[in-house]
């Protein structure tokens, strides 16, 4: 039910899916379950929004956005999981 009600709550506003459903998942399938299952069902959501606007989606902002995220997320990605690793030692 909690997740039905956070599909509807990101179809109305656009946002407010995770922040709805996350609290619920947690209690049911424990902090890495819940947020992994959040972020799955943001994913399906996200991509059955996309399949129905995909002619009006701004190709020329998602390369605007999608580049600059992948050029600072990539290279990130193992020096700060390195540095979480060691801090929880």
């Amino acid at each position: 039910m909690a997740v039905f009600i956070g599909a509807i709550a990101q179809r109305i506003a656009g946002l407010g899916f995770a922040l709805l459903i996350s609290p619920f998942l947690v209690i049911l399938l424990g902090a890495h379950g819940g947020a992994l299952m959040a972020n799955v069902c943001g994913l399906v959501s996200s991509l059955l929004i996309m399949f129905r606007v995909w002619r009006d989606l701004d190709w020329n902002m998602y390369r605007w956005l999608a580049v600059p995220a992948v050029f600072g997320s990539v290279p990130l990605h193992s020096p700060l999981s390195t540095f979480h690793r060691r801090l929880w030692r």
